[in-house]
């Protein structure tokens, strides 16, 4: 492909194209593996004729903070990637017109006893290049982060150790964008949107969002912000890619309703959906994922097949999948049944 077409095939898409080829800038998995990521030119020439558009920079959901199209996930970052390999990527992506940095304080993923070492890492760049000020920077919290029950969640006393240890670790006052990594059943959304809020008047976070929720959590969440007059999730973050494509059912339309913006994960889909995959391992995924749903609808099926006095019509043998949940589901119909007849003999 010549220059003119690469120039075109760019502006078609209102993004820049870097000067090389930046496969590193979605790290996952073993891609980084343990040697310094390589980069082959694209054979652009630096003439004024040939000098791409700038990055496109769009609103963060309906809020007056505007960030680069491409947002850099960081999750390898001190596992995958040592600090020299890591910060070759940032410097890539920043001079690719990538401003937008995601990062986490359990991350990386696959070493506890590395947790919060991605975020010493990007702190460490951004102070080494002297580069806080260019960035957006945003974090989440939620995960585990230590052995106490108290170390994890969306608790008043979590949310606060954990914005204070994630600046630290930052080297910075303040991040951009914080976001719970994951739903806490145990803790009344109230109360994290009240610590959450709390951070943002004490001037440590900006604006505030949330990762891997579904629809109904995320309209229940800024339900009840907008209820109590406090700041609401104004982005957040699901898993979506050509192979899970569960949240195109109600996720996407609430964000386009309400104006919050998404910035999805793992949109290679682990690998499976990148360029220079073939159709073929393409293929294979969606078949092997289709076997997955049949197989999971049969064993639907078979729990389904029972009468009304909660007997299975179908027994499942020893080891056959799904016995084990169609035990527990049997133990639980058994104990609202006699739940239910307790209750009627109780005298009133």
């Amino acid at each position: 492909m010549n220059t003119r077409r690469l120039r075109d095939s760019a502006m078609s898409h209102n993004l820049a194209r870097p000067k090389r080829r930046v496969q590193s800038l979605q790290p996952q998995g073993e891609q980084c593996g343990v040697h310094p990521p390589t980069y082959e030119p694209l054979g652009l020439e630096s003439t004024d004729s040939d000098r791409l558009p700038a990055m496109e920079h769009i609103a963060l959901g309906r809020s007056g903070l505007r960030v680069s199209r491409l947002c850099l996930g960081t999750m390898t970052f001190g596992y995958q990637c040592d600090e020299a390999q890591s910060f070759a990527i940032l410097d890539e992506a920043f001079d690719s017109g990538i401003t937008f940095l995601d990062a986490a304080d359990h991350y990386p993923i696959g070493d506890e006893r590395a947790r919060g070492r991605t975020e010493q890492i990007i702190g460490n760049w951004m102070r080494d290049r002297g580069r806080r000020d260019d960035v957006v920077l945003g974090t989440k919290f939620a995960l585990p982060m230590g052995s106490n029950p108290w170390d994890r969640g969306g608790s008043r006393r979590h949310v606060m150790d954990a914005i204070d240890n994630s600046l630290r670790r930052l080297g910075t006052d303040y991040v951009d964008v914080y976001q719970m990594h994951f739903p806490d059943d145990h803790t009344p959304i109230e109360e994290t949107l009240q610590a959450l809020d709390d951070c943002v008047k004490q001037g440590k976070v900006r604006y505030l969002g949330c990762s891997n929720f579904s629809a109904w959590q995320l309209a229940r969440a800024n339900g009840a912000a907008s209820t109590l007059g406090l700041h609401r999730f104004e982005v957040i973050q699901p898993r979506y890619n050509l192979l899970f494509r569960a949240y195109e059912r109600d996720l996407f339309d609430l964000c386009a309703l309400d104006d919050i913006a998404v910035t999805p994960y793992r949109t290679a889909g682990r690998h499976a959906v990148r360029p220079g995959v073939g159709r073929s391992a393409i293929h294979e995924a969606l078949l092997e994922r289709a076997r997955v749903r049949d197989n999971h609808r049969a064993i639907g099926d078979r729990l389904g097949r029972r009468n009304r006095d909660g007997r299975a019509l179908h027994r499942l043998g020893p080891g056959e999948p799904g016995r084990d949940l169609a035990d527990h589901r049997g133990e639980q119909a058994r104990a609202a049944r006699s739940s239910v007849s307790r209750a009627r003999d109780r005298p009133r």
